[in-house]
């Protein structure tokens, strides 16, 4: 028997715009301050190095782009073509007065199709506690950044301190268990991780994960 497809249920939509609404009321934009926004940003764009090329004249996919602060630090970067995706609407709302000149849609990441991008990316969209599976999301997640990319994939997550730790709205993951997806999912990648503290004022760690031909 097929498996069935792995899609956002209307209750993980639910869930993300009621995690995400309260972000933009507290005007916390995406939930991060902006020093761990450029923070996350330059370690992702370490995906260049590691797959030894460069962002100048690349094109990028942003998943989860919120309100699309990536996008002019990426064009610092030298990148040559940006799009965003959002499933929050009002996200994409307010990426588009910020950023005007740049190209966000609202939808599924996991159900809409795209052209190949040199690099694709996800910062922090991973991170809400879903209704569906997190791991299975994760799995069917970096399978489709990898088909759309054609150099590589970065993405970024949080850490559980300890084996079954409970959080409130967020959900943080088994770093091995997340190793062992990539290593399965997509066993032709390299891969590089590098693990930093999440900003948070208690031990959160986040894990970036570099996955490259």
């Amino acid at each position: 028997m097929k498996k069935a497809k792995v899609r956002y249920s209307l209750e993980d939509k639910i869930i993300n715009a009621e995690v995400y609404s309260a972000f933009l009321e507290a005007k916390l934009d995406d939930g991060w301050g902006q020093k761990d926004k450029k923070e996350n940003f330059e370690l992702l764009t370490k995906i260049a190095e590691f797959s030894n090329t460069m962002m100048k004249d690349k094109s990028v996919l942003d998943v989860g782009c919120g309100t699309g602060d990536f996008a002019p630090f990426l064009r610092k970067k030298g990148v040559s073509e940006y799009l965003g995706i959002d499933i929050f609407e009002p996200a994409v709302y307010e990426a588009e007065e910020k950023y005007p000149n740049e190209k966000f849609i609202t939808g599924d990441f996991l159900e809409t199709d795209f052209k190949k991008f040199n690099f694709v990316f996800s910062s922090g969209s991973l991170t809400t506690k879903l209704n569906t599976n997190n791991y299975e999301v994760l799995k069917a997640w970096i399978k489709k950044m990898w088909e759309v990319s054609n150099i590589g994939v970065a993405f970024n997550l949080l850490l559980e301190e300890y084996p079954g730790q409970k959080t409130t709205g967020l959900f943080v993951y088994d770093r091995r268990k997340v190793l062992e997806i990539c290593a399965l999912s997509l066993p032709e990648a390299q891969m590089k991780t590098v693990i930093t503290p999440a900003g948070s004022e208690d031990h959160t760690e986040e894990m970036h994960v570099f996955l490259f031909r």
